[in-house]
């Protein structure tokens, strides 16, 4: 995720990655059904490593 706000991004697009990366924070679950996006997918990879 700090790769992600370094990223220069339009408004929408931080706002929904910034919601998807606090869903997957705060629920695994449906953080990760939330973000299928590519920083779902590393967020989601980063969490199946410490699974």
């Amino acid at each position: 995720s700090h790769q992600i706000n370094k990223r220069k991004c339009n408004t929408a697009t931080c706002v929904t990655q910034r919601l998807a990366d606090f869903l997957v924070r705060s629920s695994n679950t449906i953080g990760t059904v939330y973000a299928p996006t590519n920083v779902g997918s590393a967020t989601y990879g980063k969490r199946d490593l410490l699974q």
